[in-house]
């Protein structure tokens, strides 16, 4: 997470603490000596990064220091990355305090580096008043980021952070020095604003269809000739949403799935040629689909794939009623009893508690709502359980531990992209709302950029999918990659591009509808 404070943080410091000097509480003399060895071995690494020839740090005059402080002093930044105001906070003893104010929502991220002397520094961090936890800051010269305690709501925040654990000895001094407090998830003004598509894309996509731009033009050519056809389409809907294993009743499974998906579908293209027309027509018939389903459907049941089911397939619906806000077809009435339907029976179908892709596709589900409804607390949960995936879902090389095996391995790539593409729509959600993690890196390493790039080579070219039982067996590669072109844009991939240069406009599948047009070369 950056490290920057925030620029609404207070400024000032107490009067007994003198700028650039440790408070006069323990030997000054070691205290010096502490500060000095940690100067010069910052000045050692940025000499040699200059090519041995010194620079200082360069603080930015325009940011001011974001804390006040106790017991403690304002001295020049020596971590890294270092913090907008170039100055850290220098906590010393045990009654040493920084305090600021933060805007935002999620938990708390401190940037701090720590000296050590047999232990790490403990830094105890209160919020409005309510003790978060304390984190242990175990880095000499990197800031990093501590995450602390648990959510907070959004809002603006007063955060206190204090030195807990103070020791000294002959040799040693352990000392915190806090560059920055900040909340996970700062405030956005776009927050709200879209779910899948912002105006911005919205616009951008007129006029590229209006100058021809490929691959947009082909993918609008195939997104008009479908939607046209589903101007006619008469909604049907199951009194019982009851969705039945597929292995024990594949045809009952194909159909109950088969008509949310459909009219989700279906909603969310006629939507869309709205947007871009401006037809009302389209505008119409995509409202029927949304209205019939929510008012047709008496029981929703959790039992067998009922909740995965809906979780990757009802969204669609989300993406469209949005994309209808400002039309006659789709009025204020309707758009409240849309927003209830949600609150109520959705997000009870929710998979995201799950490890696997029902898990991811279940994280679509909550992401959506929360934009749909401008809930910005669960807005912060789907994103804080997109990074746990990220985290806990993806190895090392990239692969995914959790798909790879099935159906003896000779599925895996198929659920290893059945998991990357909720994710991927996870991720563009949070981005049309102002949270850009696409280059998110976990704890542990793991990117989402790790599993692209893994899953597109073997997609590109299955012989190198190492996973089957049988190595003589071919692998089911073939998936609807139409989440490639978000990705490919973001991450150009030479194993991605090819596949998607023989297959564009990438043809609609469950959750990816017109990808080729809304994402196909723009970022």
């Amino acid at each position: 997470m950056p490290t920057a404070p925030p620029g609404a943080a207070r400024t000032g410091q107490r009067a007994t603490a003198c700028p650039d000097t440790i408070p006069a509480v323990k030997d000054l003399r070691v205290r010096m000596r502490t500060v000095t060895v940690a100067a010069v071995a910052a000045t050692a690494v940025v000499t040699a990064l200059a090519g041995g020839v010194a620079r200082p740090r360069q603080a930015h005059a325009d940011a001011p220091f974001p804390f006040t402080l106790e017991s403690a002093a304002s001295q020049p930044a020596t971590g890294t990355p270092v913090p907008p105001s170039g100055r850290h906070a220098a906590l010393v003893r045990n009654t040493s305090v920084a305090t600021t104010t933060v805007e935002g929502s999620g938990r708390v991220v401190i940037g701090a580096t720590g000296s050590h002397c047999e232990g790490w520094p403990k830094l105890r961090v209160t919020v409005d008043g309510t003790v978060l936890g304390t984190v242990s800051v175990e880095h000499p010269t990197q800031y990093g980021a501590h995450t602390v305690g648990p959510a907070v709501g959004p809002g603006r925040h007063t955060v206190r952070i204090a030195f807990v654990n103070d020791h000294m000895t002959k040799t040693c001094d352990r000392n915190a020095f806090v560059a920055s407090a900040q909340l996970e998830y700062p405030p956005s003004a776009e927050f709200g604003s879209a779910v899948f598509l912002t105006n911005s894309r919205i616009a951008a996509l007129k006029e590229r269809v209006a100058a021809g731009t490929q691959p947009t033009r082909a993918g609008w050519n195939a997104l008009l000739a479908a939607a046209d056809k589903d101007l006619d389409r008469e909604p049907t809907v199951p009194g019982t949403w009851l969705v039945p294993w597929y292995y024990d009743d594949p045809a009952g499974h194909n159909a109950m799935l088969g008509m949310l998906r459909g009219q989700a579908n279906a909603a969310y293209r006629l939507a869309l040629v709205h947007r871009i027309t401006g037809d009302e027509r389209y505008a119409a018939a995509a409202a029927r689909q949304i209205t019939t389903w929510i008012d047709g459907v008496r029981t929703y049941s959790t039992a067998e794939d009922s909740t995965l089911a809906f979780s990757n397939s009802f969204p669609l619906m989300t993406f469209a009623a949005h994309l209808l806000r400002s039309s006659p077809s789709f009025p204020a009435a309707t758009q409240e009893a849309f927003a209830q339907f949600l609150r109520t029976r959705a997000l009870g179908m929710s998979t995201m508690s799950h490890q696997n892709n029902w898990g991811n596709w279940g994280l679509v589900l909550e992401v959506s709502t929360a934009a749909y409804l401008g809930d910005r607390m669960l807005f912060d949960r789907a994103a804080t359980r997109w990074k746990q995936f990220v985290e806990q879902q993806i190895a090392a090389d990239g692969h995914l531990p959790l798909e790879v095996h099935r159906a003896d391995g000779l599925s895996g790539i198929l659920y290893s992209n059945f998991a990357l593409h909720p994710q991927t729509l996870a991720a563009e959600i949070m981005r049309a709302n102002g949270l850009d993690l696409y280059d998110y890196r976990a704890p542990n390493g793991r990117t989402l950029r790790l599993a692209f790039d893994r899953i597109a080579g073997w997609v590109h070219d299955p012989a190198t999918y190492p996973y089957r039982k049988d190595p003589a067996a071919t692998p089911n590669y073939m998936y609807n990659v139409g989440y490639w072109e978000v990705l490919h844009m973001r991450w150009p991939n030479p194993a991605a591009g090819a596949v998607l240069a023989s297959r564009r406009p990438v043809k609609d599948d469950p959750m990816s509808i017109g990808m080729t047009f809304t994402h196909g070369g723009l970022l």
